[in-house]
Formats: C-alpha cells, structure tokens, sequence
C-alpha cells in the first residue's frame, strides 16, 4: 500500500524572501529517494508506508528548526 502527503512548509518571520529555505526542504525531499511533486503551494509526497513518508516531513521539520 502507498501513502501519499502533502507538505507545505516555510517560515513566516523572514521577511518576504523564502528562497533559501525553501531549498533546504527541496534538497530534503530529494535526497529521500521517495517519489514527489513539487506544486506551487505544496509537495505531495509518496512512499510504501506511513514511517518512510512521515520520517522526510520530520527531516524538514528538523531543517529549518535551527534558524526558523
């Protein structure tokens, strides 16, 4: 069985460019291996399980934590 999700994350205090952070996700959900889309307000994210899929949103999460 798939289980598809769909993300949109970003900071809202960081003044109107978002770029750079929003690459950080993108780099994210690439390297998981898992299949996505990219769309203009949020990525749908697919995988064989609930734990492949929810542990990349976490990895996002965990991105921009530091500074976010």
């Amino acid at each position: 069985m798939s289980f598809l999700a769909e993300l949109s994350m970003y900071p809202m205090d960081k003044g109107e460019s978002l770029s750079p952070y929003v690459a950080r996700l993108v780099d994210v959900i690439r390297e998981s291996g898992l299949t996505h889309h990219f769309g203009p307000m949020g990525t749908c994210i697919e995988g064989e399980d609930y734990n492949e899929v929810m542990a990349v949103v976490e990895q996002c999460f965990r991105a921009l934590e530091p500074d976010c």
